[in-house]
């Protein structure tokens, strides 16, 4: 009997393994777990195992093709996406024979790099959504969402364990407790947590469209506990959209989860909840946040107990220095000094040192940050007025007025604004393999602009990092170092094709919803870099465009 169900248990494994009459794929659910880490070798393996496997497999068809180079165009003709990568390859390639160095060339082979990659994550989703029903496809995003959505819970649990307390976001902690409690919500992307917060607003609202609206719930659940405001703003105009042009059963839905949002950041998140009002122009202050600060700092704070120290030394220091002088000036014609002169003397000497090397501690501790950072001779900008994407575009902006070349072609890959200009630099380690292969290079464009942004950013407190500051706008990289030629390759070959499709298989209502959402978040941070939006943005639209009448559907 032992032996039985220790057969059907290996068998089971197996046909989970190898997919066998199973409702979802686990190579899939792998293939999106690989490339959604943070970790570039991970991502790199994830994608070239699935290239190599399709190779395998395919061995005749790709023979055929190499060795039929007229039906091999012919297969990349058909599909404009070849056409959207090979136009930036080429632009890239142009910028480095205006402008070759030998650690360029080695910054531009990186580049092209990273968009064979995109090519190749391109063919992965073609793959996995031919060879698998629709079902299968959704099902393995909605595990991907719930096993996400658990190591989000253990993530939250840690914060609470360290901060103790049950609503971490609702505290006053010094970072990257409190109020940047979400910043630690990182689930299956760790150690980084804004794809936490993009991905799964990306998620919930395809699962909102098909209508599992469960595994909607938990997507939304993951995003409001990274909190992310921008993500819940956006979250929460789409919700309204939906509510606009659905019938009533979806608008009924729509104001479940709105009502949600809602009373999840009044009761759970209320700094961020008063925090978004200001950003919105709701309210003139964070009251919440003020009457918080009050309530916590009632009595002396550290810095106010130094503060009225020092002041208390430099009072002594005054009065004993007045005594002395009086002391001096009536025994002025003495020749010799008393004992108690060379004594008052000297303590006035000591509470002046004092005084000085607490005034330094205190007025140069920014400073020593710059030196200690490099960031020594920083260009300031007022992110206070203007936030720092606005700042971004602005720049790149002004970089496309700057000549003819500057608009058609940009400044070239590296040169601008990209996640590869920034690994360039040497300021950061995100990528061992990367750190390796890159020179320290860095360009004008990139350092007078994006990047002096970036740095500027950096320097600030931790409450200043943001998405709203920092430069990450995959249309800063395609207008910054592609110019208005790589940005028409983004809309006529990448976009459009994928609205025409979606149309022509009636997908109004989904092209409506995810094609406008895509745009909005493509826009915050260096997508086609990270490839974690672009690979889910595939897989759900070639799901959709491969959906057959005869498959079950939500």
């Amino acid at each position: 009997m032992n032996s039985i169900n220790r057969m059907m248990i290996i068998s089971k494994i197996k046909a989970i393994l190898f997919n066998r009459n199973e409702m979802f794929n686990f190579w899939l659910l792998l293939f999106m777990i690989g490339v959604s880490n943070s970790v570039y070798s991970i991502k790199i393996v994830s994608i070239f195992s699935v290239l190599l496997y399709l190779l395998i497999s395919n061995k005749n068809k790709t023979i055929h093709l190499i060795s039929h180079p007229k039906e091999c165009l012919r297969f990349v003709r058909k599909d404009k996406t070849y056409w959207f990568y090979g136009t930036l390859i080429g632009i890239g390639c142009l910028n480095l024979i205006l402008k070759f160095s030998l650690d360029y060339l080695i910054v531009v082979i990186v580049g092209i790099f990273f968009w064979i990659a995109n090519i190749l994550l391109h063919e992965c989703a073609h793959y996995f959504t031919n060879n698998n029903s629709y079902k299968k496809i959704v099902n393995s995003i909605k595990i991907f969402v719930i096993l996400n959505f658990i190591l989000s819970i253990s993530n939250l649990i840690e914060v609470m364990w360290v901060t103790k307390t049950l609503i971490p976001y609702a505290q006053i902690s010094p970072p990257p407790y409190g109020v940047m409690s979400g910043d630690l919500i990182q689930g299956l992307f760790a150690p980084e947590h804004l794809p936490n917060g993009i991905i799964l607003t990306f998620l919930f609202f395809y699962l909102f469209h098909i209508k599992s609206y469960k595994t909607a719930f938990i997507a939304l659940f993951t995003v409001l506990l990274e909190s992310s405001n921008l993500s819940a703003i956006i979250i929460y105009i789409f919700l309204l959209l939906i509510f606009i042009l659905s019938n009533k059963q979806i608008k009924y839905r729509a104001v479940i989860f709105m009502a949600f949002i809602l009373l999840f950041y009044v009761k759970v998140n209320p700094i961020n909840y008063y925090e978004t009002l200001t950003t919105l122009k709701i309210t003139d202050k964070n009251k919440y946040l003020e009457n918080l600060m009050q309530m916590s700092y009632s009595e002396k704070s550290e810095y106010q107990k130094r503060h009225e120290d020092l002041k208390q030394l430099k009072s002594e220091w005054t009065q004993q220095f007045e005594e002395t002088k009086e002391h001096d000036l009536q025994d002025e014609n003495s020749s010799k000094m008393s004992d108690l002169e060379i004594k008052r003397e000297e303590e006035k000497k000591k509470l002046q040192e004092r005084i000085v090397h607490s005034w330094q501690t205190l007025d140069s501790i920014n400073q020593q940050n710059r030196i200690k950072y490099g960031y020594e001779g920083i260009i300031e900008f007022d992110i206070y007025n203007t936030p720092g994407v606005i700042i971004s575009l602005k720049q790149t902006a002004n970089q496309l007025k700057k000549d003819t070349k500057s608009l058609l072609i940009g400044s070239g890959i590296g040169n601008s604004s990209s996640f590869l200009a920034i690994m360039c630099t040497k300021e950061i380690e995100s990528s061992r393999l990367f750190g390796y292969i890159l020179p320290k290079y860095e360009s004008l464009d990139f350092k007078k602009n994006n990047g002096a942004l970036w740095r500027y950013v950096n320097y600030k407190g931790e409450e200043y990092h943001s998405i709203i500051h920092y430069p990450f706008n995959t249309y800063n990289t395609l207008l910054g170092e592609y110019g208005v030629l790589g940005f028409l390759a983004f809309l006529l070959f990448y976009i459009l094709p994928k609205v025409f499709q979606l149309i022509k298989k009636n997908k109004i209502k989904l092209m409506i919803i995810i094609i406008p959402l895509f745009l909005i978040l493509v826009g915050t941070y260096y997508w086609f870099e990270s490839f974690i939006l672009i690979m889910f943005f595939e897989l759900i639209v070639h799901n959709e465009l491969k959906k057959r009448k005869n498959e079950n559907s939500y």
